[in-house]
């Protein structure tokens, strides 16, 4: 995971290096016993949250060497959000390789966390992103949109084909979602006040998107031509 500050690279044996932007290693720990799927690095680039295979979330402070908390899942954990505000608010979202969905809060009278599943799917969680009030995760058919707010589901974008790589999401706006899956690249808007979900663009691409990124008013694909790799 990069950052304009520090880059965060996690290893199949549950280690976390930080390296400067210079690629100099400033920081390294072990918060895990087995493989990290996601990083979380935080605006300030001062706390660095991780998942695993060993069912935990593990959050660090890069000047601490003990971790600030640490979240037992109990299932592999794929995938990670963390809410824009989580110093004051300490609420992030994590999916898990059997299908849940999990957000943690602040616990009764602001003591502690409680963590709470919000969402149940048939497949693996495969990415979750988000924005301070919406939240999306993808599975193998479909990305669910999630009101965050009002803790309630606006509805589902449905992937038509097998999918072959995970889903990659990204957010243009709080109400506008895009999503790379396959050979399709689709542009949703959102209405909460419905609630709703309406498809602005859903075009098919002569190549598989391998990763989403906005740069400039412009969304950049990373992708490979699969007949040309075929040949």
């Amino acid at each position: 995971k990069a950052h304009e500050r520090l880059v965060a690279l996690g290893t199949q044996d549950g280690q976390v290096r930080v390296l400067d932007i210079l690629g100099n290693l400033i920081k390294k720990f072990h918060p895990h016993r087995s493989t990290i799927n996601d990083i979380y690095i935080d605006p300030e680039a001062e706390l660095i949250a991780t998942c695993s295979d060993d069912g935990k979330v593990s959050i660090q402070s890069v000047f601490e060497d003990q971790p600030e908390a640490v979240h037992e899942l109990g299932y592999p954990v794929t995938s990670l959000f963390f809410d824009p505000l989580y110093r004051t608010s300490k609420v992030f979202f994590c999916g898990t390789r059997n299908g849940f969905v999990y957000v943690s809060k602040k616990g009764f009278m602001g003591f502690g966390t409680k963590i709470k599943q919000i969402g149940t799917e048939t497949s693996p969680i495969d990415q979750i992103s988000g924005n301070a009030t919406m939240v999306a995760w993808s599975t193998s058919s479909h990305v669910r949109i999630f009101d965050a707010t009002n803790s309630a589901i606006i509805g589902i974008i449905k992937i038509d084909e097998p999918l072959q790589y995970k889903c990659f999401i990204h957010w243009s706006s709080p109400t506008q979602i895009v999503v790379g899956c396959n050979d399709h690249l689709v542009i949703a808007n959102l209405f909460k006040t419905k609630p709703m979900i309406r498809l602005q663009e859903n075009t098919r691409l002569p190549y598989v998107i391998i990763g989403l990124s906005y740069l400039d008013d412009s969304y950049v694909l990373l992708y490979f031509d699969t007949e040309a790799d075929l040949q």
